[in-house]
């Protein structure tokens, strides 16, 4: 499982327009030492939160790729499921907004408790 080059660059550029890529960890090291300090990287933040809901539709065979086969997309197979059956194209596509939406609002929310 991996996001595909059009979805991860579509939630850095989301990540981006909210002012939190100077908070980006540089390398997967960083990122574990954030997040053991206790400043999760948003971008791994808002990553793991479209995965979180991806296993939740698709269950654990996303997490197994075919032999030969490309690397899933958690965001690409969402919207393979799903097909316009909800009634909209591209839901896997929307996630990328939810999830930094979400991401917004609990990082105003952590500020407010701490101002």
């Amino acid at each position: 499982m991996k996001f595909c080059q059009r979805h991860w660059t579509a939630l850095r550029k989301a990540i981006d327009d909210l002012g939190l890529t100077p908070q980006v960890s540089t390398s997967g090291e960083e990122a574990a030492r954030r997040l053991q300090a206790g400043a999760p990287d948003p971008l791994m933040a808002a990553h793991n939160m479209i995965l979180h809901r991806c296993l939740e539709y698709l269950g654990l065979a996303l997490l197994v790729d075919e032999p030969g086969a490309d690397p899933k997309c958690p965001q690409c197979e969402i919207s393979k499921a799903c097909a316009g059956g909800c009634g909209r194209d591209g839901c896997g596509d929307d996630m990328t907004e939810g999830a930094t939406k979400a991401l917004a609002k609990q990082l105003a929310e952590e500020q407010g408790r701490t101002a």
